[in-house]
């Protein structure tokens, strides 16, 4: 089955909200996308939007090893490592200091510090890492929280009229029990 059929039936259970029928779909390709791309951005997206396959963190992390480098792969790894991360409790403390939210954090940063001057600054491809390396630092736990803020504080400079990002730095505030930080300038006027 070529990428794009697989795609549509895949895109076709997932609107059912029949994840299982998805990845049962999916599965018999699932080697492929270490050497296709395509699959592998099919898989990760899959993986975002159900993220309870156990063995999900692992896989991603896998192809992020694969595809060193490519914004659009990696991206989607982190975005799919932070949607298996959500589905821990905020008030659940992380098994070990290195929680796979902080690898997802560690792979955005190396990502954006690998951008040229013009992808970091490019809202589309800097910000979006950004965003991501900051929800990851979020997701990690109390230990990050320096480093979920500077994050934050560095995704919202490039993208002040993101109201997601806004609304998830929120949750980081909220998450650890205090109002926003002073040095955040929340007058979006």
């Amino acid at each position: 089955m070529d990428v794009e059929s697989l795609r549509s039936a895949v895109r076709a259970a997932v609107e059912r909200n029949d994840a299982a029928a998805a990845w049962a779909l999916l599965e018999p390709h699932r080697t492929r996308a270490d050497q296709e791309r395509e699959l592998a951005l099919l898989f990760l997206e899959l993986l975002r939007i159900s993220p309870d396959r156990p063995s999900g963190a692992a896989e991603a992390f896998g192809l992020a090893r694969l595809y060193p480098g490519d914004v659009a792969v990696v991206g989607m790894v982190c975005r799919a490592v932070i949607a298996i991360a959500e589905l821990r409790p905020m008030d659940e403390p992380p098994l070990a200091k290195d929680s796979i939210a902080s690898q997802a954090a560690e792979l955005a940063e190396s990502l954006i510090a690998g951008l040229d001057a013009a992808a970091q600054q490019d809202p589309q491809v800097g910000g979006w890492i950004r965003s991501l390396a900051a929800n990851a630092y979020r997701l990690a736990g109390p230990a990050y929280d320096a480093q979920a803020v500077a994050a934050f504080e560095r995704a919202l400079a490039s993208a002040r009229d993101d109201g997601h990002l806004w609304f998830d730095c929120a949750l980081l505030h909220k998450g650890r029990g205090r109002p926003a930080e002073p040095s955040l300038d929340l007058d979006l006027a």
